[in-house]
């Protein structure tokens, strides 16, 4: 109230428009808004923040490219398949809806996949969409937001924090070793749609093999911690695409 110049004033706090917009006839979203002394439009409150990025994982051809909506609004136009949003504030402590729609699509309320998020405030979150839901797939699951929360930087600035998430829709479950320096099971029994715990290493470049129950993923991979300068950093490893 003070930064607003609020001080030995008497105001009224409304809460004014709808939850669910699509539903009557595309009207406002809800707001808080206090009416002034003076004459003049309502004046919205800021609302508490939390920050979120949103990738896109969804394997499926025909949804290669995609349009988010938060809160109603118009997040990212056109997110392609394996990019990401940068990270953004959207409100926490209410109820908000993320939603996925086709790059043809009207607007908000024409989604093909949505959640409601309630995230904390100051916190840092990643959604991550993944599924297939079509014809043809083998397996078909259903398109499914994930939403899992990191830091913004690593816990320990002299360490690198890592999650891994299992996006790939044909792996029924996998287990990532590392390999070189450390010789060590670093998840095991990862099922799809789930993200590991946060793993946190020293920056060095490690090589991981991720192999699934039946061994028909067996592969290699670097891990380039300290060349790629990610010491400190909070990083998302996915798994993506089809066997």
């Amino acid at each position: 109230l003070l930064s607003i110049g609020l001080i030995d004033s008497s105001v009224i706090v409304v809460g004014s428009g709808f939850l669910d917009p699509a539903a009557n006839n595309n009207g406002p979203s809800f707001k808080w808004q206090y009416i002034p002394d003076h004459q003049g439009s309502f004046v919205s409150l800021k609302n508490s923040t939390a920050h979120l990025q949103v990738i896109h994982n969804s394997a499926n051809p025909a949804l290669s490219r995609l349009d988010v909506y938060s809160e109603d609004q118009l997040f990212k136009n056109n997110l392609n398949f394996r990019s990401k949003t940068g990270l953004r504030e959207v409100s926490s402590a209410l109820d908000v809806i993320l939603g996925f729609a086709t790059d043809s699509s009207s607007g908000p309320g024409t989604y093909i996949v949505k959640d409601t998020l309630n995230l904390e405030a100051d916190h840092y979150y990643r959604a991550v969409l993944n599924g297939v839901s079509g014809f043809n797939f083998t397996p078909n699951k259903e398109l499914e937001i994930s939403l899992i929360e990191t830091g913004a930087v690593a816990e320990n600035p002299a360490k690198t924090d890592l999650r891994v998430v299992q996006g790939a829709t044909d792996v029924t479950t996998f287990n990532l070793r590392e390999t070189d320096l450390l010789n060590t099971l670093l998840i095991g029994d990862l099922p799809y749609g789930t993200s590991s715990d946060v793993i946190d290493l020293p920056a060095a470049d490690y090589k991981i093999r991720v192999r699934d129950l039946n061994d028909t993923l067996d592969q290699d991979y670097a891990l380039p911690l300290f060349s790629k300068n990610l010491q400190g950093a909070s990083l998302l490893l996915g798994a993506s695409g089809f066997l």
